[in-house]
């Protein structure tokens, strides 16, 4: 089967990767026959990923796509999904992965903003769009079909893949109500790669579980991590989160080694007695990251599964994936009271700056994380204000030009070298890894034509995202919690969606005139409102 000329040597493999699928596909000539992506009873072997993602890759070529253009992946994880994403790659596109269950206004407006070339789905009927300029392509199983596909006569001019090219566009949620896109290009995904590599150092043999959705990056960290380290990645079904058992079983049947996952996942089964974590003889490691995992619980989850011999911590935001790792299950004994994130990896530096933009040298004083590295996203897709807001001057050395990553995260060093995390500067809040800006939310529920004022916090446990109500005068009769439900689910995905809704006399503010989320979430427990 013959490369993609899109200016790219020695596909797919080169001595040292500078592309995202040069990396993903670096061990298919090393390793041919060893088993790849598992996926139910689906099992591919590097070989097959390598001749599917260069099917793929040839079918993109032919509808003259070129260098840059977006396409958007509607797909839950399977071997197909990320032969797609590699594909994506190989043909210089701009992969922009979502999940099938994304609201129909959302995508709408994901499209607006990204102008796609393509809309992969594995749906049988796609969103009707009236203004459809974008070419349909449906996948089943092995099979390909595309549907309004505008042929070109004379092929567009296109330019040479390089490395600080998109690699892919990923969308969290947005402070102006709008879904925003973090950039992030070949060079700064392959520097991450690098850099948890040097940390997790993979076994011979390793079989990775992995349970994300394609939308949620740590889905990206999984494949990078097993199959950039020539393993075996095990994709997880979704729908075994409810069923700690079957979830059990599934980890026993595919013979994992390792499981990534968010700390809800592991809440949620450690909370059965009859899921039988202790069948998990094979599984030596736990990976977690995209949320707060208390230390009580990792020892609950270190005391349940015998022959666990590591539990990985990763910490780390959209716009780098992440930025540090720590092994934690030394941590647990009765002189360890809070969980560190652990230190930078080899390819990124973090630096601690304080209100008045000091480098913070001293141990246990909080500041705001800076990032810089070639790990850094490109910025916000068509969003420069926002871009200019994060992506800044490095305060320490201004006359350099490099720019540095504002994360908004506060933290500190302590004396163990460890950075140990406080909490954000600004709203934005984590609910089961996703990332989750409040403002979008109480956009949404202000447009409701009975509601003055909405509020989002999140709840004492950590555990909800909690919606106070002020509604207009005389409303609050006429507001349900069925119809708020139903009202937010029309632009917003499942884990915005509030777990309450909690009607209020006022918003209180603090004495900067400033509305107290603290003194709100409290009234959720001292019974000052109504709940619906």
């Amino acid at each position: 089967m013959k490369s993609v000329d899109n200016g790219i040597d020695d596909l797919p493999c080169t001595k040292y990767p500078i592309l995202f699928h040069q990396f993903i596909l670096q061990y298919a000539l090393e390793k041919p026959n060893k088993v790849a992506i598992v996926w139910k009873e689906q099992e591919w072997t590097y070989n097959d990923l390598q001749t599917f993602s260069q099917k793929y890759a040839e079918m993109f070529q032919s509808l003259n796509f070129i260098t840059g253009d977006r396409v958007i992946l509607e797909l839950d994880p399977s071997p197909q999904a990320v032969a797609l994403i590699i594909a994506c790659s190989i043909a210089g596109l701009v992969f922009v992965p979502v999940s099938p269950e994304i609201p129909f206004e959302r995508l709408e407006k994901i499209i607006e903003i990204t102008e796609p070339v393509a809309l992969v789905s594995e749906k049988k009927v796609f969103h009707e769009n009236k203004s459809l300029n974008y070419a349909q392509i449906q996948v089943l199983n092995d099979v390909i079909q595309i549907s309004n596909a505008k042929p070109i006569v004379e092929k567009k001019p296109s330019t040479k893949l390089i490395d600080t090219d998109i690699a892919y566009i990923i969308f969290t949620s947005g402070t102006t109500g709008t879904p925003k896109g973090i950039m992030m290009s070949h060079r700064a995904v392959l520097s991450f790669y690098r850099g948890m590599l040097k940390h997790c150092q993979m076994s011979p043999d390793s079989r990775v579980g992995s349970f994300s959705s394609l939308q949620f990056d740590f889905s990206l960290l999984d494949i990078g991590l097993a199959l950039g380290s020539g393993q075996t990645l095990v994709l997880v079904p979704r729908v075994l989160f409810l069923k700690p058992r079957k979830f059990v079983d599934y980890l026993i049947n595919k013979q994992i080694t390792q499981m990534n996952a968010t700390p809800s996942v592991w809440k949620t089964i450690t909370r059965d007695s009859n899921a039988g974590l202790e069948r998990l003889t094979n599984l030596r490691c736990v990976f977690y990251g995209g949320d707060f995992f208390p230390i009580q619980d990792i020892a609950k989850l270190k005391s349940l599964i015998p022959k666990l011999e590591k539990i990985t911590n990763a910490f780390g935001q959209s716009e780098s994936i992440g930025c540090t790792f720590i092994d934690v299950q030394d941590l647990l004994g009765p002189d360890h009271t809070e969980v560190p994130i652990g230190r930078a990896h080899s390819e990124v530096d973090i630096i601690l700056v304080d209100d008045n933009e000091q480098l913070i040298t001293e141990a246990n004083v909080y500041g705001e994380m800076y990032l810089r590295g070639t790990s850094l996203f490109s910025g916000y897709w068509k969003n420069t204000e926002q871009t200019d807001r994060v992506l800044v001057p490095n305060p320490i050395r201004p006359h350099t030009n490099e720019l540095v990553f504002k994360t908004g995260d506060i933290a500190c060093i302590r004396e163990d070298g460890n950075f140990y995390y406080k909490g954000r500067r600004d709203h934005q809040i984590k609910m089961n890894g996703n990332r989750v800006e409040i403002e979008e939310i109480e956009l949404k529920l202000m447009t409701h034509p009975n509601i003055n004022v909405a509020v989002i916090a999140k709840s004492e446990n950590n555990k909800e995202i909690l919606a106070f109500i002020l509604p207009n005068t005389g409303e609050d009769e006429h507001i349900s919690e069925i119809e708020l439900r139903k009202f937010c689910s029309v632009s917003l995905t499942k884990y915005m969606i509030p777990d309450r809704f909690i009607i209020v006399n006022e918003i209180p503010v603090t004495i900067n005139s400033k509305i107290d989320r603290h003194k709100l979430k409290k009234y959720s427990l001292v019974g000052e409102e109504r709940e619906l």
